[in-house]
């Protein structure tokens, strides 16, 4: 009797462990915190992200958005406040810790976050007025170059996709290319401003650009990206006509450094799941982003990538 107990004892504790090791994430619900506001691209990938995963894990995932500083409040709270079991995860773009702490004085290091799984890609577009004689990256760049008085672009802000891809736009010219800024620089606001020629270009992501250039009120010449995307195939690259311009972000998890392997696992495992849903993957290519899924090893990698790009063009 004693054996059977003993043997009863250990069995029970073995389905125990693998049952708290099943439970670990998560403990219940979870809140994703996004640093900008609400209707951007990610936050809608965010809030499909949620809507997947409280399907899928039968747990509520609710999108809470604190925007403020380009991201840089919202993450000061959440290095400082948040604890490491993954029950709250960052979605965000990689700018808040690339650009961002190089631009401006933060509570916050790199090295307190874990960048925890890729999600999707942001495309970034070279869009012209109509009225610009340029089809092509190859007639942009020649016209351009003979033309410098004959070009200004729009951009948001120094440091932004925008900013990063003007910087490289210049090697390839020669020159310096006059831009105009925008006190609130959405990709839709910057849009607006060229399809009225305001400004005669302008490097704006899919999402924002998709509606203007659907209703023919401005042209894209091409992608700023090393391979064609495919919610656009018919988009050359920059790339591909032979000049070294290639920017664009990520949208990505994050949690804190202290979280453990065991919890990382987990969210990858769900996330991953994600892919195979029909309605997350419609609402990405509905923003115009590319499903992109990566693990941590992936969503670290592409970090430093882009870090040491954003170091390059501001000497961080």
């Amino acid at each position: 009797m004693k054996i059977l107990s003993t043997a009863g004892l250990l069995l029970a504790a073995t389905v125990g462990a693998l049952h708290a090791q099943d439970a670990a994430w998560p403990n219940g619900p979870v809140t994703i915190i996004v640093p900008y506001g609400t209707g951007g691209g990610t936050d809608s990938t965010a809030r499909a992200l949620a809507a997947s995963l409280s399907k899928k894990l039968d747990v509520p995932f609710v999108v809470e958005n604190r925007p403020g500083a380009g991201g840089a409040i919202a993450l000061g709270q959440f290095h400082n406040s948040v604890d490491p079991n993954g029950q709250t995860l960052l979605v965000s773009q990689t700018g808040v810790l690339t650009t961002t702490p190089i631009l401006n004085d933060v509570a916050y290091k790199r090295e307190d976050f874990r960048a925890v799984a890729h999600l999707a890609n942001a495309i970034e577009v070279l869009v012209t007025s109509n009225e610009y004689p340029a089809n092509t990256p190859e007639e942009f760049i020649d016209y351009a170059t003979a033309n410098p008085d004959q070009l200004s672009m729009v951009v948001s802000s120094v440091g932004s996709q925008g900013w990063m891809g003007i910087q490289q736009l210049q090697g390839a010219i020669g020159h310096e290319i006059p831009f105009v800024p925008l006190p609130h620089g959405g990709g839709a606001n910057q849009a607006t401003m060229v399809a009225g020629n305001h400004a005669q270009a302008g490097v704006i992501s899919m999402t924002g650009a998709a509606p203007f250039l659907e209703s023919g009120q401005m042209k894209a010449i091409g992608i700023l990206q090393a391979q064609r995307s495919a919610l656009s195939p018919e988009l050359p690259t920059f790339a591909e006509a032979g000049f070294d311009i290639s920017i664009g972000d990520s949208i990505m998890i994050y949690a804190t450094q202290e979280t453990s392997d065991e919890i990382v696992s987990a969210i990858n495992t769900a996330v991953s799941g994600a892919y195979d849903d029909p309605a997350y993957l419609e609402a990405l290519s509905n923003l115009m982003l590319e499903a992109s899924y990566g693990d941590e090893a992936v969503a670290t990698e592409v970090l430093q990538e882009k870090i040491s790009l954003a170091e390059e063009l501001l000497g961080g």
